[in-house]
């Protein structure tokens, strides 16, 4: 099955290359548009995160919309900190993507990997509900760095993520915010 996996991603791709390396691939997300998936690294206790942005047309729709929308600051009211705001301003095309609510049991998208990584980081570390003892990577390029800066910013933020340190890897991201 190994090389069955291996040969599902094009030679050269930062995919391709993990699962080389020996990373599992635990789970593939959204065919059919921006997507991600989940890779664990055993032998470290990490959860990576890998971004990749959509391909073709759909790729340059999402960076049309690059208007910024106000969200929701993941920090919370209860976090002060010197310029603190309530609403951050985030790339909208960005932003639509991990807000956007599942059809099926109206989470978000945002919310359904943030499970799916802390469901998976718990099994590797045998912390149980505590959430230590494992890493979180987070990856991607152009697009993918986008999705992933965010994502990074919405980890590092949630209180289940508090004893796993959070790592971001970003190339050539779009403008993720504003100032705010």
């Amino acid at each position: 099955i190994e090389a069955t996996v291996a040969s599902y991603f094009r030679r050269g791709t930062a995919l391709r290359r993990l699962v080389e390396s020996g990373v599992e691939v635990a789970w593939l997300g959204d065919r059919n548009e921006a997507s991600y998936c989940l890779c664990v690294r055993r032998g470290t206790r990490e959860v990576t995160v890998v971004f990749m942005g959509p391909a073709g047309a759909n790729a340059w729709l999402a960076n049309a919309a690059a208007a910024m929308s106000a969200h929701a600051n993941p920090l919370g009211a209860d976090e002060e900190y010197e310029g603190r705001v309530d609403e951050l301003r985030l790339h909208r095309g960005l932003a639509a993507y991990l807000h956007r609510r599942r059809a099926d049991d109206g989470r978000r998208k945002i919310d359904e990997i943030l499970q799916k990584v802390l469901d998976m980081g718990r099994e590797l570390s045998g912390s149980g509900l505590d959430g230590k003892g494992f890493r979180v990577s987070v990856a991607g390029h152009g697009i993918g760095g986008g999705l992933a800066t965010l994502f990074g910013v919405y980890a590092a933020s949630d209180p289940r993520f508090s004893q796993s340190p959070v790592r971001l890897y970003s190339f050539a991201a779009p403008r993720v915010g504003d100032q705010s």
